[in-house]
């Protein structure tokens, strides 16, 4: 299966769940930079970071969330 980036599908489906939710969390590892500025770009603020040691990849990783 082959899938396009820079579509829009994502920027849809989290416009649609920020629809329906009042407030959203997600986890992102730190060193996914395209995906951190794409939930900032939609909203989401940093909670937290930590450094990865709560995680099954031991990779450092930030909490973002979101509200209405």
């Amino acid at each position: 299966m082959r899938f396009e980036i820079r579509t829009g599908i994502g920027k849809q489906l989290l416009r649609k769940a920020q629809e329906e939710q009042s407030h959203l969390q997600l986890w992102v590892f730190q060193q996914n930079i395209a995906a951190i500025a794409f939930y900032e770009a939609m909203g989401f603020r940093l909670i937290r970071q930590t450094d990865g040691n709560g995680n099954e990849e031991n990779a450092p990783d930030a909490l973002y969330a979101w509200s209405r």
